[in-house]
């Protein structure tokens, strides 16, 4: 490609302005699932918006009026434009004024744009003479008027940028606070996210470029040199903006600016990164990656992307933030809400790291015209429309799609099918086999009660006896928060109720006989009450021998009803060769792959017989990672694709690059008592006999890690927001041995764990780390680990938090001892039990448990409770005492 070419690809615009025959922005806006029609611009003006060419300043994109309560602001990047810099072309799809408002529907989305043109050569017109600071200070005053002019200077603000606009919006926000202008300071007051696309933070290998560039087309026309010098990476001004910032950021800890840093993995061919990943990552923050160049990052072409869902990910959990807080306003204080006392047993109800919503959206969204198999189901719309039928047990095998099936009805079919019906409520909880919180049957009504009360304020009634009399410790107890539920969901002023538990068999196994007992008792008293006929269930699970026991009971006795998935794999399949289509057709685009090649990669996945969603999400990633666009390596590639999930993750795991390195991280997700952050698993990762100090470990960093651990663990792991996880239950049910049972001939990893030795490794990381020189034993409570686990204190000290996984090993220690099945590493804990502050405990636990050696004995930790026996002779909870006698 010669020089000019590459050059006009690097900065002239990349897309027309004019949209493409067939865009949908012609004809009707789009109806939101909860509310009115999208208060977008209409055809004529959106038209106008468009070919004005330089959509400069504010521009509205999507309205929903004085229900907004949140500003997205999008700001563009070098070269760029309000418009044509988030147009996917072949497609059509400018997703933040198509797609964003169905998603984030009580909002309003804005568009800022200004001249960042490098050269204007191919425009035949000079650069902009404005300087980056020129931009900043045109977006505060373009958006405090626009916010003046809509009486809506309070609303809290999220930004989405790319490239040079992520400095235009930190110059922006110290700009708005360094203002002497009280009405410029509420943009940097309400700023609480920002989404960085591509942004330089720590300078760019495109000034090399654009210097280069600005020699060739010097004599054509002027450039502006003060935008392009500020990417330099030497450049004081960089440096100026990035400090500037960073002290805004630190100041705002009681009300913190979120932020999340994607960068691309594609280069531009024959240019290279425009910004790697190291100039886009702010050290201490998420760092993602968008599988597209530098100009393609910011263009998706449907809901289903990747980069879309990743980017909508964030900005709808800041939104729930702000909703969130905006409902806790409103209900606490209008009257007749809630009382003082009423608010505090409403936020006892919600634990603490139990975000229901963020479970909820770990499952992908579904491909359009998938789900029909239950959606258009007579027995699913049956239950749905009918009041009689108090539950429907959905059932299917592994990998069918359950929990994206059940997202897709908790947030798109029941909204669509009541959308302004104020006297229907959906609950919801999404069991996880990943913590014993996702999978506690306590956690999961708790946080239902709490969505209860938040859909209907006065039935918080029902739970104020119990919580005066129980305190914060009603959360915990399953019987006493089931009562409270079916007494204030049957209430006569609750209207109508949908509970959605997804994964029922992933719940605690010894919690999930009582859960089901409770839905046999509801189902069978609702045959004789009348008091219960506004309350129904939705379970999605496997058909494991006792649910489907249980069940079957109570299908027999009364008016309930099974949708059983394994009835309807026909449909199943023809709805995964639909998401194989769309996917092949999105990679064929991506990778520009030649029609016979595409045909066949998409012929042989059709061909598989047996084809599930699980088993498709495994061969993609296969696939995107060794396809490299040529018919031989296809033919080589297709014929080695394994045909079930268990040869997937079989093949996947045997590509690992160190074996070694993998297992040690297989082995401590799958005992983990809680998702580890990647702080805590880089700690984790790095001890070994011979640490002794947090100085000692060599430790790779979270950005790094978040990049490289799923590729080197098989991709079996899955990291969300800054959490370790399985990518699915039946990874751990591969890896698992089963007792009886004989590795399968040429398998290396199927049931190549064991728990007892995966306990082992965690205990005796956990027992190195609370050793560590640097720790001070006398501030971690120590007997906290000790405890049955509904009495201990979960949330860490802020001693503890300040280094890394000691939070975590000074709650679990103990149970992985305990669960390793042995009394190896014995002498590892007479450090811990001698040194450890135990009297806190001692102290707040005494009426319950006596000593610490009660307490333990509660806990079922045999083999301490045998160390402190036979020390005889003193008090079990002078412990240094008895291990030095």
């Amino acid at each position: 490609m010669s020089l000019r070419r590459k050059l006009k690809n690097l900065i002239a615009p990349r897309h027309s302005l004019d949209r493409p025959t067939g865009s949908s922005c012609e004809g009707p806006r789009p109806q939101t699932i909860d509310g009115p029609a999208l208060t977008h611009p209409n055809p004529k003006a959106f038209g106008a918006l468009v070919e004005g060419g330089k959509n400069y300043g504010i521009k509205t994109l999507y309205d929903h009026g004085k229900e907004a309560y949140v500003d997205i602001v999008f700001v563009h990047g070098l070269t760029g434009n309000a418009y044509n810099t988030w147009l996917d072309e072949e497609t059509g799809v400018h997703w933040p004024s198509e797609l964003l408002g169905l998603d984030i529907p009580d909002s309003r989305i804005l568009s800022f744009g200004y001249d960042a043109d490098i050269a204007n050569i191919w425009a035949r017109g000079p650069a902009s003479s404005s300087r980056l600071s020129n931009h900043a200070e045109n977006l505060v005053g373009n958006l405090v008027r626009k916010r003046e002019q809509s009486d809506t200077v309070s609303r809290k603000i999220l930004f989405v940028a790319h490239s040079l606009g992520g400095l235009v919006i930190e110059q922006a926000l110290t700009h708005s606070k360094n203002s002497a202008e009280n009405h410029l300071n509420q943009i940097e007051c309400c700023t609480i996210g920002i989404v960085f696309l591509g942004v330089p933070h720590c300078g760019s290998d495109l000034e090399a470029w654009a210097t280069f560039g600005r020699r060739m087309v010097s004599i054509f026309a002027p450039a502006n040199k003060d935008i392009v010098n500020v990417l330099n990476p030497d450049s004081e001004m960089l440096h100026m903006i990035e400090n500037n910032f960073h002290i805004i950021v630190r100041q705002r800890k009681d009300d913190p600016i979120e932020l999340t840093c994607f960068y691309e993995e594609l280069a531009v061919k024959g240019i290279g990164e425009i910004v790697p990943q190291r100039s886009a990552k702010i050290p201490g923050y998420t760092l993602y990656s968008i599988h597209a160049n530098h100009m393609d990052m910011t263009k998706f072409p449907s809901r289903e992307d990747p980069g879309y869902d990743a980017i909508l990910g964030e900005l709808q959990r800041w939104a729930k933030m702000v909703h969130g807080t905006k409902q806790d306003t409103v209900h606490s204080g209008r009257k007749g809400k809630f009382s003082t006392e009423e608010y505090a047993c409403l936020q006892s109800l919600w634990p603490a790291g139990i975000d229901y919503e963020s479970q909820k959206n770990q499952n992908p969204k579904r491909v359009s015209d998938t789900c029909l198999w239950t959606l258009e189901n007579p027995r699913y719309l049956e239950w749905r429309d009918n009041e009689e039928q108090k539950l429907l047990w959905i059932s299917a095998d592994p990998g069918c799609g359950k929990s994206v099936l059940a997202r897709c009805i908790v947030d798109e079919d029941l909204p669509r099918v009541f959308p302004n019906d104020s006297s229907k409520g959906v609950l919801y909880y999404f069991f996880k086999d990943t913590s014993l919180e996702q999978r506690s049957v306590s956690r999961a009504m708790s946080t239902i009660l709490h969505q209860l009360f938040m859909f209907c304020p006065q039935l918080i009634r029902h739970a104020l006896p119990k919580y005066k009399e129980k305190g914060a410790a009603l959360s915990t107890i399953f019987p006493e928060l089931w009562s409270i539920f079916i007494a204030a969901a049957t209430d006569p002023t609750a209207g109508n109720i949908i509970c959605v538990l997804d994964a029922l068999d992933e719940c605690n196994d010894q919690e999930q006989p009582r859960l089901l007992e409770c839905l046999e008792d509801f189902c069978l008293r609702s045959r004789t009450s009348s008091s219960a006929a506004r309350l129904k269930f939705l379970v999605p699970s496997r058909p494991y021998f006792e649910i489907r026991r249980k069940f079957d009971r109570l299908l027999e006795a009364s008016n309930n009803v099974e949708l059983a998935g394994n009835d309807e794999s026909a449909s199943i399949k023809k709805e995964i060769d639909l998401v194989i289509r769309h996917q092949v057709a999105s990679l064929k685009r991506e990778l520009r792959l030649a029609p016979k090649v595409s045909e066949h990669l998409e012929k042989r996945l059709l061909e598989t017989e047996h084809r599930t969603y699980l088993w498709l999400h495994l061969l993609w990633n296969i696939v995107r990672k060794n396809l490299s666009g040529t018919n031989f390596e296809m033919d080589r590639l297709v014929d080695n694709l394994p045909d079930d999930i268990k040869g997937s993750y079989e093949v996947l795991l045997q590509k690992c690059p160190d074996s070694v390195f993998a297992r040690k991280v297989l082995q401590i997700v799958l005992v983990a008592a809680r998702p580890l952050t990647l702080t805590e698993i880089d700690v984790a990762l790095n001890v070994n006999e011979q640490t002794s100090s947090y100085a000692a470990l060599e430790q790779e960093g979270p950005s790094r890690l978040q990049e490289m651990l799923p590729s080197r663990c098989g991709l079996m792991i899955s990291i969300i927001h800054s959490k370790v996880y399985f990518i699915h239950q039946t990874v751990k049910e591969f890896l698992l041995g089963k007792l009886g049972t004989e590795r399968p001939a040429g398998r290396v990893w199927q049931q190549s764990l064991e728990l007892a030795e995966s306990h082992h490794l965690l205990s005796k990381i956990c027992l190195r780390s609370i050793s560590f020189s640097e720790v001070e034993l006398h501030r971690v409570s120590l007997g906290n680990a000790l405890l049955p686990e509904d009495y201990r204190e979960m949330e860490p000290s802020t001693y503890c938090r300040s280094h890394p996984f000691l939070s975590y090993s000074a709650v679990y220690w103990a149970d992985h001892f305990r669960d390793q099945g042995s009394n190896k590493g014995i002498q590892n804990i007479e450090y811990v039990l001698t040194k450890g502050n135990y009297h806190q405990v001692i102290g707040r636990w005494r009426k319950q448990y006596g000593t610490i050696l009660q307490a333990a004995s509660s806990g079922g930790h045999k083999f301490i409770v045998q160390m402190w026996r036979r020390a005889a002779g003193y008090e079990a909870h002078d412990v240094g005492t008895a291990l030095r006698t």
